[in-house]
């Protein structure tokens, strides 16, 4: 049983809570990546990278592209746990 880690762990089930980010790199070190080469990029082009991670890096843009599960709500976290638990045992 896995609560927290990724498809390379060949997971029975994997699912996100809203506040999740899936990425590699986060919008706020976007310019530190490799390869981005900061100096240059102009102001527009970065604000534009950094917006589009924030907006890809969501738990419900995983979601719709089927990376995982599904997003679920942490007070049913327990719940949906013990439902699909039971499915697996079936």
């Amino acid at each position: 049983m896995s609560f927290q880690c990724g498809r390379s762990f060949d997971p029975n089930f994997l699912f996100l809570w809203p506040n999740a980010r899936v990425a590699i790199v986060g919008p706020s070190h976007c310019a530190d990546y490799p390869g981005a080469e900061a100096e240059s990029r102009d102001e527009t082009e970065l604000q534009r990278l950094k917006e589009r991670l924030e907006e890809e890096s969501s738990a419900f843009h995983s979601s719709s592209r089927v990376w995982d599960d599904g997003v679920i709500l942490p007070q049913d976290t327990r719940t949906v746990m013990f439902l699909f638990n039971l499915l697996n045992l079936i």
